[in-house]
């Protein structure tokens, strides 16, 4: 997880957006995805990938950003409806191996740093020309989104793209004055997600220890705590079906030191 300072946006209209075009040197090489990020105009969490595969946990959000290779400009008309609809073109999106539903996909062809292409901002609706950003959007639901399909860039070359959006409300903290207890709470259900396992582990020189399954429901809360001691935290969940290829999904570990009460 981090601060949004690469991204540094500051959200205008799609039609104002449509007609920038921020590259003096344009890519016109194939695309591909350099990155994935789940934000919510504060802490970004980046994806990983495996192959052209994408994965990305986070604990709030509403939007993920999927972003070219450098220089890359994309066609606005493959990825949103009209320049003032963020409507998925021609349907391209699927949810959940379904159609599109009330995700909107919108272009966002600049950046601020050189070294970034353009992007496909996926979120669920209304469309961006209802609000006035996409950070003022309903955060997403709990669950495990596979947001699929095939766009392309000017030159009329597909690009493929393929996320795991794993998202869930997940904060762990100590919950006495006295130190000696910690809770934590966590979607414990979602839309395509099951067997969602909260997971726990003593702290080893600032990381997390062995790690031991300790709860299925939320919320958790750990008594009989050592004032001072270090606990890490993460959850994990498989899919109900989509994708079909991945076996389970984690969030980033969290940790909770205790403080004794304050004299």
């Amino acid at each position: 997880m981090k601060t949004l300072t690469k991204l540094a946006l500051t959200l205008i209209a799609v039609a104002g957006l449509q007609a920038c075009d921020p590259y003096e040197d344009e890519n016109k090489g194939t695309p591909s995805v350099t990155n994935v990020i789940a934000t919510d105009g504060g802490a970004a969490f980046e994806g990983t990938n495996t192959g052209t595969s994408w994965t990305v946990a986070t604990t709030s959000g509403t939007v993920v950003f999927v972003k070219a290779n450098p220089g890359k400009l994309l066609d606005g008309a493959s990825i949103q409806v009209t320049p003032e609809d963020c409507t998925p073109a021609g349907g391209w999106l699927s949810v959940n191996g379904a159609g599109p539903g009330n995700w909107m996909s919108c272009y966002y062809p600049q950046s601020p740093a050189s070294f970034e292409g353009a992007s496909v901002v996926l979120y669920p609706g209304p469309s961006i020309s209802a609000t006035e950003s996409w950070f003022n959007l309903t955060e997403l639901a709990a669950g495990i989104f596979n947001l699929k399909g095939t766009v392309s860039d000017k030159q009329g070359h597909p690009l493929d793209i393929d996320v795991n959006v794993l998202v869930n409300d997940f904060a762990a903290a100590q919950s006495d004055t006295a130190g000696t207890e910690i809770t934590v709470d966590f979607s414990d259900a979602g839309d395509n997600m099951t067997d969602v396992q909260l997971w726990e582990a003593p702290d080893n020189s600032g990381a997390p220890g062995n790690w031991t399954a300790v709860a299925t429901t939320s919320p958790y809360v750990k008594t009989g705590v050592t004032v001072g001691a270090t606990w890490w935290y993460k959850v994990s969940a498989d899919t109900n079906g989509f994708p079909t290829t991945a076996a389970s999904f984690e969030t980033e570990p969290v940790s909770v030191t205790t403080e004794p009460p304050a004299p």
